[in-house]
Formats: C-alpha cells, sequence, structure tokens
C-alpha cells in the first residue's frame, strides 16, 4: 500500500502526461538570500545607468547624458515613480504574454527570489528548456530594444528611457539566475514550476544534470566587491560635489577618474549627467584583492 500511495502522489503531482521514457530528473526552489539579490540588483542598476547614459550622451552627440522632464509642470519624482511602476509591469506583462504564446500557464511568484519584485511572473509549463528561456529573456529583451529607440528622442523622452532601461536590467537578474540555472539541463528537458519549486523531466537514459560549481567560492568575492564598489560611488559622488561647491577646478583629463555620479551644466543651458564607472570598480578591485589576501594568509597562518 505504502508503494502505491506514493505513486498515486508523484502522479497527483505531476498533472500532465509525460513523454514516453521521461523520468524526474531533477528539482530546485525559488531560495537565495536577500542581500546577495539586494547588492547585485544595486551594481546592476548602477551599471546599467552608466551604459545607457554613456549610449544616450553617444547617439546624440552630447558631451554628457542630457537630462529634461517630459511634463515640465509634473512633478519629476511622480514621472521617475510612473515609468519604474510602468517598466515593472510591461516586463512582468510580457512575460505572462510569452507564455501564453508558447501555451503555458503562468504563476505568480511571491517574495523577493527569483528576481527583486514583490509579484514575479513565472512561467508554469511543461515547457521545453529552450521555450523556457525564450519566455524569461524575451520580455527584457523587447523592453531594452524599445528603450535604447527612445534615447535619440529629446530630452525629456530621453531621460525617461533612461531610467526604464537601467530599471529593466536590474530587474532581469531573477531572469538570467533562472536562464544560467535551466542551461545545467539536456536541451530535450521539460521544466515546470509547481508548488514554490522547478521540476525537470529528461529521458531517463540521460546523465544527471551538470552541477554548478561551488558558489561559496565566489559568493563572500561579490559581496565584498559590490559593496566596495557602492561605497566608493557615493565616496567619489560626494567628493565630486563639495569639489563643485568649492569651485576647485579639476583638469579635464582628470575628471572621469574622479566622477561617482555628477551633474554640470551643458553650454546651452541643459543640464548634463556624469556617470563614472571604472573609478569606483578599480577602487572596489583593489580593495576586495586586498581583503581577500589578507584573509587567505591568515588561514594559512592558522593551518
Amino acid at each position: 500500500m505504502g508503494k502505491m500511495a506514493r505513486a498515486r502522489a508523484q502522479a497527483g503531482e505531476q498533472e500532465f502526461p509525460l513523454p514516453r521514457g521521461f523520468v524526474r530528473f531533477a528539482e530546485w526552489r525559488l531560495e537565495a538570500k536577500f542581500t546577495d539579490w539586494l547588492l547585485l540588483f544595486l551594481l546592476v542598476l548602477y551599471s546599467s545607468a552608466w551604459l545607457f547614459a554613456g549610449l544616450g550622451a553617444f547617439f546624440n552627440g552630447d558631451p554628457a547624458f542630457r537630462l529634461g522632464r517630459l511634463v515640465p509642470r509634473f512633478p519629476f519624482g511622480v514621472q521617475l515613480l510612473l515609468v519604474g511602476a510602468g517598466v515593472v509591469l510591461i516586463h512582468e506583462l510580457l512575460h505572462v504574454l510569452l507564455a501564453l504564446v508558447f501555451r503555458s500557464r503562468v504563476a505568480f511568484s511571491r517574495g523577493w527570489i527569483p528576481g527583486f519584485l514583490p509579484l514575479s511572473a513565472v512561467p508554469c509549463g511543461p515547457l521545453s528548456r529552450d521555450g523556457f528561456i525564450s519566455v524569461l529573456l524575451l520580455s527584457p529583451v523587447l523592453v531594452m530594444v524599445t528603450g535604447l529607440v527612445l534615447l535619440s528622442f529629446p530630452p525629456g523622452v530621453r531621460t525617461l528611457a533612461w531610467i526604464g532601461l537601467s530599471l529593466n536590467a536590474a530587474i532581469t537578474g531573477g531572469d538570467v539566475w533562472l536562464t544560467v540555472r535551466a542551461l545545467t539541463f539536456p536541451g530535450e528537458s521539460l521544466i515546470r514550476f509547481a508548488r514554490g519549486r522547478f521540476e525537470v523531466y529528461a529521458p531517463g537514459s540521460l546523465r544527471k544534470e551538470k552541477r554548478p560549481g561551488r558558489a561559496e567560492a565566489w559568493r563572500a568575492w561579490f559581496r565584498l566587491f559590490s559593496a566596495s564598489f557602492l561605497v566608493a560611488t557615493a565616496l567619489l559622488t560626494l567628493l565630486t560635489f563639495l569639489l563643485q561647491r568649492l569651485d576647485v577646478s579639476i583638469p579635464m583629463w582628470a575628471r572621469s577618474w574622479t566622477w561617482g555620479i555628477a551633474l554640470e551644466a551643458l553650454p546651452d543651458g541643459d543640464l548634463g549627467l556624469h556617470v563614472g564607472f571604472w573609478p569606483p570598480a578599480i577602487l572596489a578591485g583593489v580593495l576586495t584583492w586586498i581583503w581577500m589576501s589578507v584573509r587567505e594568509r591568515r588561514r594559512k597562518g592558522k593551518s
């Protein structure tokens, strides 16, 4: 009776007919540390802001990313919140529509995992591995392509597009994480989401999944580098602000190596935005390398 009960329970959990020869291959739950996701979110958000600000300035031939308001009389903070909420909704809605195109139901995962949102759309499947990845990645790609086109529009539209592009990239972290996890399974796999976990089915003749390497080795490095990068950015931004307030002239060749986030008046009177990337990245990289080297030496000394 025990074997029959387990068999019925397993059949009830599947709730869909398996192709001949397919067996349950693997499963994993949506588990991760909130601090890791938060650091990744902030790092990707800032890096994306740097990249898209540079592209916006390059597309329009400006020395800096030109800022502007779409609706001058409307508070900019409200416009920012509306754009942020709109990008998140469009991002998740595209997940839903793409899942329906692939004839898959959609579940809404509560919590901040696998992405950074209180509520994330997840394809239930069962979907082929490639179909699963397509549903995950096509949504952020479509939003990004639209935003890149809008970067060539007037400053008001361009500014909101830059904000949307940066936020879209930041919330794509969960999609990328799931994609990397799915790629560890064979191409013939079927993936579905049920009861807060992902289940993978594949032909029984195939080997088990390629296990990802141990994450602890790079997790400590990532945490330290991300935290150092954000602190260095804040300090450089404060330094830039103080130097501007004190009317200290910095040579042109050195400005790009002292910027965190800086605003300057362009020749025509508009406001330009500079987002520095390499100065905080280099500082964070050096600090991380020193700290990890010292810690490793201490471990060897104790052993």
